[in-house]
């Protein structure tokens, strides 16, 4: 099976909530990672913002979560910021909606609708927004 980007993404964003302090996670893991390395596409704005929020629960002492880590496509690490759809870009437009208790930060999600990808939007967190 190969993966595409946004199969990595929303296969790693699954992780969210998910500690790698439990035998369980620690296989899915190393599963995970054999699928990562099928992905020879790079990742956009949107996909390494599923993968980043996916993999908050995880531990860097961990040497399985170290291991998926490795395996990303290399234009994660890109800086220079692309127009098109093939490259990163963390500009977006302003947000659509919002959900979560205002006074409760920890709950706030906003609808992000992201900029050089048609129709491209998803719930992020505040704490990603900020």
């Amino acid at each position: 099976m190969i993966l595409g980007a946004q199969a990595v993404g929303n296969m790693l964003y699954g992780l969210k909530g998910m500690k790698s302090d439990s035998l369980e996670v620690i296989y899915l893991l190393t599963e995970l990672t054999k699928l990562v390395k099928t992905c020879t596409e790079p990742l956009n704005a949107q996909e390494v913002s599923m993968m980043l929020n996916g993999l908050q629960g995880m531990s860097s002492d961990c040497s399985e979560v170290i291991d998926l880590l490795r395996e990303l496509p290399q234009s994660v690490k890109s800086s220079e910021p692309q127009t098109d759809s093939s490259g990163i870009s963390f500009r977006r437009y302003p947000t659509v909606a919002h959900s979560g208790d205002r006074n409760r930060r920890s709950t706030m999600e906003f609808l992000v609708r992201w900029e050089d990808f048609s129709d491209a939007e998803s719930w992020e967190p505040l704490a990603v927004l900020i």
